[in-house]
């Protein structure tokens, strides 16, 4: 899987050619298709060029922290993950005035999401794609279940008997044994 950079910020492309960048911050799923030691530069070529076709100076600097949220004015759909514990759904943070669309060589290499994120103020990447996660429990949409992350069942039982202690009552937890 290659090491989890808790920070970064891949895009996802929907069925009307808007585009998304998600911030995984620490425990954000994100799509099997994404190749990690390839993410921080595709994210960068993005991006700038989201930038560039919305007349903003695209910065490069490979300095420079990539913000998620310097790219709302360019017409990009932001969506962040909140929370250090589990895999919950990304949260719609930003709606676009006019959604930015980019050249299909470019979005070609997003993930493609059969929805609409206009119609989407969450989105669970483990709902939608075979997805990892650097924690073996993840929060359904809506709020309430927890399930285990494909591959990582042998530490499901011991985080998911921790959130039991922690919220009792709180979730629904599936495929935990009594």
């Amino acid at each position: 899987m290659g090491e989890w950079n808790e920070d970064f910020i891949w895009f996802a492309v929907d069925r009307d050619g808007c585009i998304a960048a998600f911030l995984a911050n620490e425990c954000g799923a994100v799509p099997d298709c994404l190749d990690p030691a390839r993410l921080e530069r595709e994210a960068r070529e993005i991006y700038a060029a989201v930038r560039e076709a919305t007349g903003e100076e695209p910065e490069l600097d490979p300095e420079l922290e990539l913000d998620a949220e310097d790219l709302i004015p360019s017409g990009v759909y932001v969506y962040w993950h909140e929370g250090a514990w589990l895999a919950s759904p990304y949260e719609r943070n930003s709606v676009p005035e006019s959604p930015a669309r980019l050249p299909a060589a470019l979005t070609a290499r997003m993930v493609r999401f059969d929805g609409r994120f206009a119609d989407r103020a969450e989105l669970q990447p483990l709902e939608h794609w075979p997805s990892r996660a650097p924690v073996a429990v993840w929060l359904a949409s809506g709020g309430n279940t927890v399930r285990c992350v494909a591959g990582r069942e042998a530490a499901f039982p011991v985080e998911a008997r921790a959130i039991e202690r922690e919220f009792p009552g709180e979730y629904r937890i599936e495929g935990l044994g009594s």
